[in-house]
C-alpha cells in the first residue's frame, strides 16, 4: 500500500509537464533520441560531432518509447521518468529491508 502511494506521488511529480519544453530540448536529449530512432530504423544519421551510441543501454531503453510515441520530447523523456520512479520504489524496499517500514519512510 505504501509503495503504491509512493509510486503514485512519484508519477504525479515526474510525469506532470513531461511534454513541456521548459528550457528547450537539450542537445544530449536530441542526440540520444536520434540514436534510438537510428536503432529502430537501422540507419546512421548521427551528427558528425555526436559519438556513436553515447549510451547503448539507454538508447535501447528509449527505442520502445520512440516507437510508440514517435520522435517527440515526451518519448525521449519518458524512460528517464520511469527509471526515476522505479529507483524511488526500489529505494523504499531496500530501506524497508534494512530499517523496517518507518525507516524506509523517513
Amino acid at each position: 500500500m505504501a509503495a503504491a502511494l509512493l509510486l503514485s506521488i512519484a508519477a504525479a511529480f515526474r510525469l506532470h509537464g513531461l511534454s513541456e519544453i521548459r528550457q528547450g530540448f537539450y542537445q544530449d536529449e536530441a542526440i540520444s533520441g536520434i540514436q534510438a530512432l537510428d536503432l529502430l530504423s537501422g540507419t546512421d544519421r548521427a551528427a558528425p560531432f555526436a559519438p556513436k551510441m553515447m549510451f547503448p543501454l539507454w538508447t535501447a531503453l528509449e527505442a520502445p518509447s520512440i516507437a510508440l510515441l514517435g520522435m517527440t520530447p515526451e518519448a525521449v523523456r519518458l524512460p528517464a521518468a520511469l527509471a526515476g520512479m522505479a529507483t524511488l520504489v526500489l529505494a523504499f524496499f531496500a530501506g524497508r529491508a534494512v530499517a523496517g517500514f518507518y525507516g524506509a519512510m523517513g
